[in-house]
């Protein structure tokens, strides 16, 4: 007998795998004050007693810890909506389950919160942009994406995409918790938390009408989250590329954060995309990777314990995939 959706979150079972894979993040706390270890004393009866609210259709997520993170521009912060243990592992759940559905469907080219696809895939795509001798690039950063989603037109997509009526109801009430700040509680109006298991995949979803437009259009964008890049034969086509994202993303409410976005010739100037330097020479690291892969290596050089060593160890292989053959002419 096949089993909807919602009934495989229900399945206890299937809950203590969204367990495990929230167990290995680790992370802070909820509102709840609840960590991981506590979490895990009463395993058993906080999974059975998840399964028996979401089976009674019952369930109700706790509103989220807001926490602010410092982004990498100086004074600059990012807002993360921190879910309960709890609630992590249901929507840790939930996005189990969307992905292995959704993720077929996707464009061939959002290469962001999907499974065995990273940083590195869309730049090899850029890549190939370049060797087919597509010069001319339009390039556009979304303004403050997860949080300016709109709600409505988020519940419309889910309705077209999911038609598991319980899980829908489940996902729009994550959608719409509120933020705890200070001891007070503060509704939201709009957006997607971010530090919600959920968040990614609802913005691949959100997105999805913009990387097909794009590509109906002749367009092959190649996003990342909410950065996204095209590459064009000629400048009459990047400038229609900007207008065709341009008006696509505002049929979503959204905006393109114009002091980030643009048209010009990779024979002429470069730009920086996720983090990587391209013009049409080739691809190579971006100013902060040279300096973070120097700061890397003067770890790695200077320490002075197994563990400080471990850890240069690690940035320095993270480093080398993340710019996996760059430096070259491609």
């Amino acid at each position: 007998m096949n089993m909807t959706m919602y009934g495989r979150l229900c399945d206890p079972d299937f809950l203590r795998c969204s367990w495990l894979r929230v167990a290995r993040k680790k992370g802070a706390s909820g509102v709840d004050s609840q960590g991981i270890q506590e979490f895990t004393r009463s395993l058993d009866k906080n999974i059975s007693k998840i399964a028996r609210s979401l089976e009674q259709e019952n369930y109700e997520p706790s509103p989220l810890r807001s926490v602010q993170i410092p982004k990498e521009q100086k004074g600059k912060f990012r807002r993360l909506g921190i879910p309960t243990i709890q609630d992590r592992v249901v929507f840790q759940g939930v996005n189990m389950l969307l992905q292995e559905e959704w993720t077929p469907r996707f464009s061939p080219l959002s290469f962001a919160y999907r499974p065995n696809t990273g940083v590195s895939d869309a730049i090899e795509a850029i890549s190939d942009l370049l060797r087919s001798g597509k010069y001319w690039f339009v390039k556009g950063d979304i303004r403050g994406c997860f949080d300016e989603l709109n709600w409505d037109i988020m519940s419309q997509k889910l309705h077209e995409w999911l038609p598991d009526e319980p899980l829908r109801r489940l996902i729009n009430k994550a959608v719409r918790v509120p933020v705890v700040s200070g001891g007070r509680i503060s509704p939201r109006h709009k957006g997607v938390p971010q530090g919600s298991p959920l968040s990614p995949i609802l913005a691949n979803l959100y997105l999805h009408s913009f990387d097909y437009d794009m590509l109906l259009n002749r367009f092959p964008v190649v996003r990342y989250g909410d950065d996204w890049a095209a590459l064009t034969r000629s400048e009459t086509e990047a400038a229609d590329g900007y207008r065709t994202a341009d008006s696509s993303l505002s049929r979503l409410l959204i905006e393109i954060n114009t002091e980030k976005s643009g048209i010009g010739n990779l024979q002429e100037e470069s730009i920086v995309f996720l983090g990587h330097k391209i013009s049409a020479d080739g691809i190579d690291a971006g100013p902060n990777g040279w300096r973070r892969f120097a700061q890397a290596v003067g770890d790695f050089k200077n320490a002075r314990t197994p563990d400080e060593l471990s850890r240069a160890r690690a940035e320095l292989n993270s480093l080398k995939s993340f710019y996996r053959g760059v430096g070259t002419v491609r």
